[in-house]
């Protein structure tokens, strides 16, 4: 009996060797939990929005900028983080790029030289992001804050000092005379220009905008001489009329309007005075 026995405890000791071994081995060789798929997307978008605030000013921080942005518009179109997850990354980027570029467009104005070319590709991206910027707050998804507020007001002061600029071209560049009324408003718009702390500093413009008075009064002393020439050959009534009539105009506003271009029209009142005299005879 006792042999049975003993072959039967061997036979039990064996088989908990064995099933322990197998529960062991089965334990180490189960990998470990991977992460949930948001931590990986999350922690990508961590890793490039650190690459991006490593970056340099310019062009390199403007396209480590984009591409962080990218990278968190395609994980939400893919649904691979959530709306509020993808405002506030992209919120994140925009608080720590937004001072930055917006600081850096309107330094532009402090150079005395302008590029045109560059403004507009300047322009094109300002509004680009500040229509971005105020979708994505508008959504409620992110938070506003000092910064992202003086963003967006560099944003919109550097769109206003492009339309002026603009606008400030096309009066510098008009200095034909149609009537007093629409010279003087000119003339007031180029002083208003003049004036303007950023536009005064382009140095090419400014020198257009006060050269544009001697312009027009060019322009005017011509109209006016023309006048007086067809009413000393008409010896119309209507046309002298009209001479005179725009002579004492220019005498009313050209100070104002000329200041120091302005000249005498004492020759062509002269001129027309005898025209007058022999069209009474």
């Amino acid at each position: 009996m006792k042999t049975p026995i003993k072959i039967l405890l061997i036979l039990l000791a064996v088989g908990c060797v064995v099933t322990g071994v197998l529960f062991f081995v089965g334990r180490s060789l189960t990998p470990p939990a991977a992460p949930s798929d948001s931590a990986t997307f999350t922690d990508n978008l961590e890793a490039q929005y650190s690459a991006m605030t490593a970056t340099k000013h310019g062009a390199s921080l403007d396209n480590a900028f984009d591409q962080y942005a990218d990278l968190v518009r395609r994980f939400a179109k893919e649904q691979q983080v959530s709306d509020s997850e993808s405002a506030s990354f992209l919120m994140k980027g925009y608080k720590f790029y937004g001072p930055i570029y917006s600081a850096e467009v309107l330094n532009y104005f402090d150079r005395s030289r302008w590029d045109d070319g560059l403004l507009e590709q300047m322009r094109r991206r300002v509004v680009l992001l500040d229509n971005d910027l105020s979708r994505l707050l508008n959504t409620g998804l992110a938070s506003n804050d000092q910064a992202t507020e003086q963003t967006q007001q560099r944003f919109k002061r550097f769109i206003k000092v492009t339309d002026d600029y603009r606008s400030a071209k096309q009066v510098a560049g008009s200095a034909y005379f149609g009537s007093t009324s629409s010279a003087r408003e000119r003339l007031h718009k180029a002083r208003t220009y003049l004036n303007d702390s950023y536009l005064r500093k382009n140095t090419a413009l400014s020198d257009r905008l006060r050269e544009l008075p001697r312009k027009i009064e060019a322009q005017h002393y011509s109209h006016i001489a023309g006048l007086v020439k067809k009413a000393a050959a008409t010896n119309s009534y209507d046309d002298i009329s009209a001479a005179q009539q725009a002579i004492n105009e220019y005498n009313s506003h050209a100070a104002e309007m000329y200041g120091s271009y302005r000249r005498s029209l004492s020759e062509l009142q002269k001129t027309l005075s005898n025209t007058n005299i022999k069209n009474s005879r």
